[in-house]
């Protein structure tokens, strides 16, 4: 039996009746008898709890369960007729009649008062008050001398103590079968209220801020999943609350409750947490207006931004280098890393000064992934290779209009971007004079102005600047600002060149050995203890990426795994200029023997395939766009 409908009373006789009238129109639902007020209030709670949607009852019972319980409920109407009838069968029987209601509006009283004026002053109507003691009131019609008394059926053994009949009212059936279609209606009616707020809160419940709504008294109505670990409350103790009861007390909405006036990005505190939170005002009655509160937690706003940010930074700017990835153990390079990993502790600006090659972006890289900052972005820049023109733009960044050629949504400088990371400026001596006063307020304000705005922006980074170049001696000579200079040295930290450290030659060339076999997918390559012997002894100009350049030109001229001394000569002999790091040529050896394999294994795969392109890329696993582009690029027919 479905308990979605259910009536109660605590009359025995329209217990009984309403079982009898539901069998003979055959209707199932389930009747319940209550042995007082208290009790049925218990029994409509756990039927609740159990899944009744929709409550049936008389007028007394009717109203206290409206007081307590959030669902429809659907009263029994009652009728003269049955007063009437229950009139006539008394008069019958010879006695005065007292009709008993109680004072107010409700459809036994109304029934009540047009029985009594159908009929002579044999038939008398008394009221009582709630708290009326039932016992007095039946005295008082004793002894005003009536006989007997109609009225609700619990006044049965009070009437019945006084020395009256007692003739209840019947439960009129009309009205019962009316109150349950009516019931029926309601139910339809919640069912669908119910689906549309758990939909609401569905799509509440699944936005990342968190949203509370409220009623034009301010009374909670909804409150989503965020708001709630926000708020640190359950559901049930908020809602149906007024919110200034609330943890939402913290919120100013009187004007938006009252006025209907939205508020933008207000800051608010609960628990020592800090958030922002705007209100949407809806259309409302004469009491107000509704709102839509949205609530974000300042650490959820950085972390959006964060990840913005690292969404537009330029690839590569995630540092990948660690102290342990240098190689040597020379005392010089050894001092150079102990250095480094005090700066590390820090949070001042740093200067790297080395010749070209020493690895001053490892060191960079480094001492950022040791320091508070990582995970933060690490953003590179090379004042040498990009041209004065736009370099201030790439920095700085820009507003909508500002140049011929801007972005309409304008664009984000690099300082902006590397918020709470790290700035290395790679080549600072080729920094222009006139952008090394913008970047000397950089450092000083710690915010950056947006090329066209007027708007400063503040920005938390860290600066490691490297040259390869004598700054003292550009300042002396006026081609590098003064104050910059000392802004950059805070720190200072050198890191020696390779003929400063000849000890760390066998142990960097393993690595580079090492490296560029895997790279390659191949077994590693080694080299004879002659071969070693002459790299120790050469003089390399371009440091440690000369040494890397000349190992890698020779695994691709070595016909074996073990590079011989005749090798190493002929890879020397084959620099455009042995003083300058060989990946200064036009093309890199390595790049120019893969694209040659490439382009052999793409040219037997159309043979194969007989020209047919489609099934020649199948033959390679890519697409076939892949390969005509590839085709393309090695300019193959």
């Amino acid at each position: 039996m479905d308990n979605s409908i259910i009536f109660i009373t605590k009359s025995w006789h329209h217990y009984t009746a309403a079982q009898e009238i539901l069998q003979r129109h055959r209707i199932e639902l389930p009747v319940f008898f209550a042995s007082d007020v208290i009790d049925a209030v218990k029994i409509a709670g756990v039927q609740i709890e159990n899944g009744a949607k929709v409550l049936i009852s008389t007028d007394y019972l009717c109203t206290l369960f409206m007081e307590k319980f959030d669902v429809p409920i659907v009263p029994v109407k009652r009728s003269s007729h049955s007063f009437c009838m229950r009139i006539m069968e008394a008069r019958e029987k010879g006695h005065r009649i007292a009709l008993l209601a109680r004072v107010g509006s409700s459809s036994f009283t109304q029934a009540a008062q047009e029985a009594q004026s159908l009929f002579d002053k044999d038939v008398a109507l008394y009221y009582f008050k709630q708290n009326d003691k039932t016992l007095a009131a039946t005295q008082r019609i004793k002894a005003d001398g009536f006989t007997a008394i109609i009225g609700p059926s619990w006044i049965h053994e009070a009437a019945i103590q006084a020395g009256l009949e007692f003739l209840n009212v019947p439960l009129p059936e009309s009205p019962f079968l009316d109150a349950i279609s009516l019931a029926r209606y309601n139910l339809r009616i919640y069912q669908e209220r119910m689906e549309k707020e758990q939909l609401i809160s569905a799509i509440l419940d699944s936005a990342n801020e968190a949203m509370i709504a409220l009623d034009s008294r301010g009374t909670i109505i909804n409150i989503n999943r965020t708001a709630r670990q926000l708020f640190d409350v359950a559901t049930d103790e908020v809602i149906q609350q007024l919110y200034e009861k609330t943890p939402l007390s913290c919120l100013e909405l009187h004007n938006s409750l009252t006025l209907g006036q939205p508020i933008n990005s207000s800051m608010a505190t609960f628990r020592s947490r800090s958030f922002i939170y705007s209100t949407i005002p809806l259309p409302g009655g004469q009491d107000g207006h509704s709102l839509i509160v949205k609530c974000t937690a300042i650490e959820q706003l950085q972390e959006a931004e964060h990840n913005l940010r690292m969404k537009l930074l330029p690839r590569g700017s995630t540092p990948t280098k660690f102290f342990h990835n240098i190689v040597g153990q020379s005392a010089a390079i050894t001092q150079s890393i102990e250095i480094a990993k005090r700066y590390a502790t820090v949070d001042s600006t740093v200067l790297i000064s080395a010749p070209s090659g020493c690895g001053k972006e490892v060191f960079a890289q480094s001492i950022h992934n040791a320091s508070s900052r990582k995970g933060m972005p690490f953003v590179v820049i090379n004042c040498a290779a990009m041209p004065e023109s736009i370099l201030e733009s790439i920095l700085f960044g820009y507003e909508p209009g500002s140049f011929t050629g801007a972005r309409s949504g304008g664009k984000a400088g690099l300082f902006e971007l590397a918020h709470k990371g790290t700035v290395f400026l790679d080549e600072v001596s080729e920094m222009p004079l006139a952008m090394q006063g913008r970047f000397l307020r950089v450092l000083q304000e710690r915010e950056v102005m947006r090329i066209g705005s007027d708007r400063p922006v503040p920005i938390d980074i860290r600066v490691i600047a490297a040259t390869n170049r004598n700054l003292l001696k550009m300042v002396q000579d006026g081609a590098f600002r003064e104050d910059l200079y000392y802004r950059l040295g805070v720190l200072l930290l050198k890191i020696p060149p390779l003929s400063q450290r000849p000890d760390d030659i066998p142990a960097l060339t393993r690595y580079f050995l090492t490296t560029r076999s895997m790279e390659l997918h191949c077994s590693p390559y080694d080299i004879s203890p002659d071969a070693l012997d002459l790299l120790c002894h050469q003089h390399y100009s371009g440091n440690v990426r000369q040494l890397n350049n000349i190992l890698e030109r020779a695994m691709v001229l070595s016909p074996t795994h073990t590079i011989d001394l005749a090798t190493v000569r002929l890879a020397f002999d084959n620099a455009a200029d042995p003083s300058v790091p060989s990946n200064t040529s036009p093309e890199h050896p390595l790049r120019s023997l893969r694209s040659q394999q490439e382009a052999d294994e793409i040219r037997a795969a159309l043979s194969a395939a007989s020209g047919n392109r489609a099934k020649a890329a199948a033959m390679l696993s890519i697409s076939t766009t892949t390969l005509w582009r590839k085709m393309r690029a090695l300019q193959i027919q």
